[in-house]
């Protein structure tokens, strides 16, 4: 509920402070960049719909005169460059009071500059690496941080396995990932087996799963793009068997 919330939260506050310039009819625009196509295109849609869901449910709370407009833009997936000049177009050209939206950590890092330099508030409402919000005063979190969930998620493993082994996608939440959890292992006195990166662009993951087979650990710590990608890490691990 956080999530939805707190894009209300800004258009609210951003339409007080228009309302108390002038009683004229204002629109909000929200620059919505999420992914519809390539990796991770699952997510996009769902989280459109759950803004547009909680904006229709609370725009009676808006000041008089006040409407939103979410104006949506398709980054394709992992592709900061992509995303850098979406956000570019939405605040000169589409003039955006906001922006939110962003699934992918080097996606958000490339637009960060740009929030910073136009002053405009960036919401970001997936990506987890934890460094995200250092890179501008302008930018907000509603979703998770990597350590949150992997930390707590290997103080429990290493109650209970000896040796585990970390996979993760090769790109910046993957390190928080293996990071916080490795951490959290060893301090409970396990011991980490062994741990491999996968490049964001792989399709076959049976080297990186033999590799892990290979040094027969007691048990496996999985961090990997949602959609097409968790699918077939959990088939591989299924058919290659204990």
């Amino acid at each position: 509920m956080e999530l939805r919330k707190t894009v209300l939260s800004l258009v609210l506050a951003g339409g007080l402070a228009i309302g108390a310039v002038t009683a004229a009819a204002q629109t909000i625009k929200i620059g919505f960049i999420t992914t519809y196509s390539g990796l991770a295109s699952d997510i996009g849609p769902y989280m459109e719909r759950s803004a547009k869901l909680y904006i229709k449910l609370h725009e009676k709370e808006l000041p008089r005169g006040v409407k939103v407009e979410l104006i949506t833009r398709d980054d394709g997936g992992a592709n900061p460059s992509k995303a850098k000049q979406l956000a570019q177009e939405l605040i000169v050209r589409d003039r955006v009071q906001f922006l939110a939206g962003v699934i992918f950590t080097p996606n958000a890092l490339a637009i960060a500059p740009l929030a910073t330099e136009a002053k405009v508030p960036f919401v970001i409402m997936n990506a987890g690496t934890s460094a995200i919000t250092t890179s501008s005063p302008y930018i907000v979190r509603t979703s998770f941080t990597m350590w949150q969930s992997n930390y707590l998620l290997g103080k429990w493993a290493a109650k209970r396995f000896k040796r585990i082994y970390t996979l993760v996608h090769d790109f910046a939440p993957g390190y928080d990932a293996e990071a916080a959890f490795s951490k959290a292992v060893q301090e409970g006195g396990g011991k980490m087996a062994g741990s491999v990166r996968v490049p964001l662009t792989a399709r076959d993951f049976a080297p990186y799963m033999q590799r892990v087979k290979d040094s027969n650990p007691d048990a496996l710590m999985v961090f990997v793009a949602s959609g097409e990608s968790a699918t077939s890490v959990m088939k591989l691990f299924n058919d290659l068997g204990p």
